[in-house]
């Protein structure tokens, strides 16, 4: 991970982020690789002590280092804000400014849970910080790519609250009007018809998606759309039929009683 030049067809960390931010998946795997090569150079008794965005090469995406320059007792708690400040840097595009407070900082743009691993980091308190690079790395997540089956989960879920929203606007009218038309689609296939006395349950199919729903999913499902955005489309949106602070698309009540405990952890 270090390097005694800088070949020329290599750009800077900081040649990258003059065209925007980086992406949270690819600033925090370059940052979990420069605190592995950190890690290794402390153990070995010798340190960076000079980690900027302008040292850090990068060579096909991956990070190199430049030459080490001190004794690992003087630069492990140095090089692990260092590498803080630059994961800040990279995901809001902002520079940070040492010895600010991380509760004064601005933290748009920059999710919940890297944002408790950078506080940390970056805390004036040097005791309160991660004790060494390979605890922080521990503390990074890295986002994995997202299931294939995702969008059109996200989908449909939008579209259901969409024209679940629609209908209470219009003050949801007689019920016999949002019954859908029988199809025969259940003898088509030769399932069992169901008579529903326990209410919403995922086992029956969870509920019948009323008109106005199925129209959105109609129209939304030959399109590609970016999951992410959607997802925050979609916050607002259920949210304000749930009355709660934020709502999130899961793919089941299993995974959003899961979401909703890693988020209070």
């Amino acid at each position: 991970m270090t390097s005694e030049t800088t070949p020329s067809s290599s750009r800077t960390l900081a040649d990258r982020l003059r065209s925007g931010p980086l992406s949270v998946r690819e600033a925090t795997q370059i940052c979990r690789a420069l605190l592995s090569a950190i890690e290794s150079a402390h153990a070995r008794g010798v340190g960076y002590g000079d980690i900027r965005a302008s040292t850090v090469v990068l060579e096909q995406g991956r990070p190199v280092l430049a030459p080490m320059s001190t004794t690992a007792s003087e630069s492990p708690a140095a090089d692990v804000y260092a590498v803080a400040t630059l994961l800040y840097e990279a995901v809001s595009g902002r520079s940070w400014t040492t010895g600010m407070k991380p509760e004064a900082a601005d933290w748009s743009g920059v999710p919940r849970r890297l944002r408790r691993a950078l506080r940390k980091a970056l805390s004036t308190s040097p005791d309160r910080r991660w004790p060494n690079a390979a605890a922080f790395q521990r503390a990074l997540w890295v986002p994995r790519p997202r299931d294939t089956i995702w969008p059109a989960i996200v989908i449909i879920a939008l579209a259901a609250a969409i024209g679940y929203q629609g209908a209470h606007r219009q003050g949801l009218g007689d019920r016999r009007t949002m019954a859908p038309a029988r199809s025969g689609i259940r003898e088509q296939y030769g399932l069992r018809p169901i008579i529903n006395v326990c209410g919403t349950m995922t086992a029956l199919g969870a509920s019948i998606v009323v008109p106005e729903a199925v129209s959105a999913i109609a129209a939304l499902l030959p399109e590609f759309v970016e999951i992410d955005d959607l997802q925050r489309k979609a916050s607002p949106v259920i949210a304000r039929l749930c009355g709660t602070e934020a709502g999130f698309v899961t793919a089941s009540a299993a995974a959003g009683i899961t979401m909703a405990i890693a988020g209070a952890m």
